[in-house]
Parts: C-alpha cells; structure tokens; sequence
C-alpha cells in the first residue's frame, strides 16, 4: 500500500514539473519584431499561437497602414485573462513591441506572437 501510494505521488510530481516547464517556455521565446504596416494591404487578418496550456486566435484589421481592429477571438489562458490588455497597446502604440501585462507575461506573449502570425502571413513571411 504504501509503496503504490509513493509511487502514485512520485507520478504526480513529475508530470506536474512537466507542465510547469512546458508553460515557463513562453517565456524564453525571442523578442516579437513588429512588421512594417506601409507593407500591409488593407484587410483582416488571423492568427494563432500556443504555447504549453496557453493559446489564442486573434483578428486584426489593417487599414490604410493602420491596425484599426484587435479583436481576440479565443484565448485559452487559465489565470491569464488580465493579458488582453495588449490588444488595446497595440491599437494605441501601432506595434507589437508593447510591454507585457505584469503577471500575465506568457499570456501576453501568446496573443502578440498570434498578431505577428496574423501580419506575417499577408507579407508572405513566416514567424
């Protein structure tokens, strides 16, 4: 009995380091490089990136070089929530190389790298 006990807790605490680990990446990503909006035509554009338990879609809508809509159609996050504010750093800043929200860092690096996806895929470049 006690043996299956020690080895049921050892599983737990493996596959919750496992988790931990894979979540902690998004972290360790490389920095998101804003594309150059003069290169954009108008139009409305999605994309998606997961990272660990965290993952969003995103629309964004370009017109006359300009991001006029950041619409966050899912995001998967847990306690992230509080990282849909980038949306609106975007809109106001023009860029993608806005601060992340404080305590939701991999959150707000998962919707942005979403957004770069979104601009990246109408330039023909991959990120």
């Amino acid at each position: 009995m006690k043996r299956s006990l020690c080895c049921a807790v050892m599983v737990l605490i493996v596959l919750g380091y496992n988790v931990g680990a894979d979540t902690k990446k998004t972290g360790d990503t490389p920095e998101l490089v804003s594309p150059d909006l003069a290169g954009i035509a108008d139009g409305t554009y999605t994309g998606s990136h997961r990272s660990g338990l965290v993952s969003a879609t995103v629309e964004i809508t370009v017109e006359n070089h300009v991001i006029t809509a950041f619409v966050i159609k899912k995001h998967r996050c847990g306690k992230g929530r509080p990282a849909e504010a980038v949306a609106g750093r975007v809109l106001e800043q023009q860029t993608l190389e806005v601060d992340a929200v404080s305590g939701a860092t991999a959150s707000s690096r998962v919707i942005l790298k979403a957004a770069g996806k979104a601009l990246a895929d109408t330039t023909g470049r991959v990120r």
